[in-house]
């Protein structure tokens, strides 16, 4: 990113939002309240605004329309690998952290992973790990909402992504790693500054590496085989026919753990903390949960069943919409753009957020107002309206993956428990990256079990089930 010349022509720039300070401009703000500042630009000067992170400018894309020329301009006047820089840190080069050509080149290899047989097996493992850990919870009881969902769905993540024996054996060890290389996140500083923090990412980076590599060598090597997402790229080929390298491998994986681990966790904390409160979704919610698996009877969920099960996935579209948990979205203008009638000059810096594009009456009726039952009366059908997933070829390929998770987290949970939480407005817990709550206590007691209830048999059906997803 580099400070752009403004003599001469602020007249054809975008708007400014008000406040900032010298030096700094609006980054103090940034930090604290990134949300409220953007919407307030939005208030100023409506689709297309700019602010000043310090000596960097930046243009905020508001709402649908801004969306298409967004999305549509990236890897053209718009790029995404400088803008990603800080994640390339953390995560080599892979998805949005290349260039262009780069990206369309392997973009086959990030998509291959989700399609087909391999989600029925995912489903089967978010059902398994999920209800074994509810069948440790007892008959009522406390629990911290983001740790809780953060331990459960790490694990469906490593379990999902590397197969069980990874799960089983090296999860605590990685773990503590990857909280240290996902800790260097910071969308702001260079990430060559000697922060203590930087310095542990770099040396988390360092020993976890390996650990996947000698993971990926041994599938590779023909000694171990199984029917999963990291078998698809160990043996994912380039358009020559020839295999990724391991090393590129490595950086698939830690992209993957890092979209289903951290956005995950997130969707599923705020999609609770939303129905709890408002009763009357949550019920209808669970009300649909209960007639599904009375039907499903005793058998892990599967696409069936959770394909009969729309109110929970409308749901889950409303906490998107609400509350977008990666609500940023960064490109690097790589060339003069004129849009709306101003100039964007090159080496400036253009954001997408949801947070604000979400919130516009001319897109979603009575936008401020938790309401599920938008998207079974059609709104949202336009590809650029709900953006809490990215946009166009860059759209996160993992996305079904996620609401299938936060469904199946949903029935489970709600089919079993009646759950309060304290606080029950939580805030957002101050971050660079992805938007979870602060704390929240969640009070459980078991439900007197619905007719027909149906769980899975934890030493049955599911664990065959998901063994299966490993041969």
């Amino acid at each position: 990113m580099m400070k752009h010349a403004r003599e001469n022509s602020d007249r054809t720039l975008p708007p400014r939002v008000s406040g900032g300070l010298p030096l700094v401009g609006h980054l103090l703000e940034f930090r604290r309240d990134h949300i409220g500042l953007f919407r307030r630009g939005y208030r100023e000067h409506g689709a297309l605004f700019r602010l000043d992170l310090g000596p960097w400018p930046v243009v905020i894309f508001a709402g649908v329309e801004m969306h298409r020329v967004f999305y549509g301009q990236t890897d053209k006047a718009l790029r995404t690998a400088e803008a990603y820089g800080y994640l390339r840190e953390m995560l080599g080069s892979v998805g949005l952290t290349q260039d262009p050509e780069g990206y369309a080149a392997e973009r086959h290899i990030l998509h291959a992973p989700f399609r087909g047989k391999l989600m029925r097996s995912y489903i089967r493992i978010m059902d398994e790990e999920i209800q074994a850990w509810i069948d440790g919870l007892g008959d009522s009881g406390r629990f911290e909402l983001v740790g809780a969902v953060q331990q459960v769905t790490q694990s469906i993540a490593a379990h999902a992504l590397m197969g069980r024996a990874f799960r089983d054996e090296m999860s605590d060890d990685f773990w503590a790693l990857y909280r240290d290389l996902a800790g260097g996140l910071d969308p702001i500083l260079p990430p060559w500054l000697p922060l203590p923090r930087f310095i542990r990412r770099d040396r988390a980076k360092r020993r976890i590496r390996p650990m996947i590599q000698r993971v990926v060598e041994a599938r590779r090597s023909g000694r171990v085989h199984h029917d999963d997402m990291l078998q698809q790229l160990a043996e994912a080929e380039l358009a020559d026919g020839t295999r990724l390298p391991v090393e590129r491998v490595v950086s698939y994986v830690l992209a993957l753990v890092f979209a289903g681990f951290e956005t995950t966790t997130g969707h599923i904390c705020w999609a609770l903390v939303h129905l709890t409160q408002h009763p009357d979704e949550l019920e209808r919610v669970r009300a649909q949960i209960d007639e599904t698996l009375a039907t499903h009877g005793q058998r892990p969920l599967d696409p069936d069943a959770l394909k009969s099960m729309t109110w929970v996935y409308h749901a889950a579209r409303e906490t998107e919409r609400i509350l977008p948990v990666a609500d940023r979205m960064v490109r690097n203008v790589a060339e003069e753009m004129t849009v709306g009638g101003y100039t964007i000059p090159k080496g400036w810096v253009a954001m997408a957020s949801g947070s604000v594009s979400h919130r516009i009456d001319d897109v979603f009726l009575a936008p401020e107002r938790y309401d599920p039952g938008r998207f079974e009366r059609g709104e949202g059908k336009d590809p650029y309206s709900l953006i809490g997933f990215g946009g166009g070829k860059h759209k996160c390929p993992g996305m079904k993956f996620t609401y299938h998770e936060i469904a199946v987290w949903l029935a489970r949970l709600l089919h079993a428990y009646e759950i309060s939480l304290e606080p029950a407005n939580p805030p957002i817990r101050a971050t660079d990256g992805v938007l979870l709550p602060v704390p929240v206590q969640v009070e459980y007691r078991r439900r007197t079990r619905p007719r027909g209830a149906a769980r899975p048999d934890a030493a049955g059906d599911a664990s065959a089930s998901a063994g299966g997803a490993g041969r």
